[in-house]
């Protein structure tokens, strides 16, 4: 993976969606490892997993994508949760996480690996217009 390890070259492939971008080196485990590093749960990373390695199978044999489309997108569940978070619901959620929050520093002091980006586009490299 040659952006990531800071030389030059385009990536093999690109994978993007609004919430990730993915280069896809010369294994699939590349392409598992670098997006797995950033999801948060055991269950979400099976399925990606699952859904990618069925993927490659089809592609690399010239198939279509064997993925069912999805009975609910993210937009869907947004529009739920607006109307739902209204009203005296909001008035609650919003008293409870004011108590939560109170006296909480505005800014996290995190350890980093490397020091903050200042300013732009924080992503290294994008691809668009898919």
């Amino acid at each position: 993976m040659a952006r990531t390890q800071g030389e030059s070259g385009p990536p093999k492939a690109i994978i993007a969606k609004s919430f990730f971008a993915a280069e896809i080196g010369r294994t699939p485990f590349q392409l598992s490892r670098k997006i797995l590093a950033r999801l948060s749960d055991g269950w979400s990373a099976e399925l990606l997993v699952k859904e990618f390695s069925a993927l490659y199978r089809a592609f690399t044999q010239g198939l279509a994508a064997p993925l069912a489309e999805l009975p609910i997108q993210y937009a869907d569940f947004a529009c739920w949760q607006r109307q739902w978070l209204s009203g005296a619901v909001l008035e609650r959620q919003l008293h409870y996480w004011r108590q939560q929050l109170d006296g909480a520093p505005l800014v996290l002091d995190l350890p980093t690996d490397r020091p903050a980006a200042t300013g732009g586009d924080h992503l290294p490299w994008r691809q668009s217009g898919f």
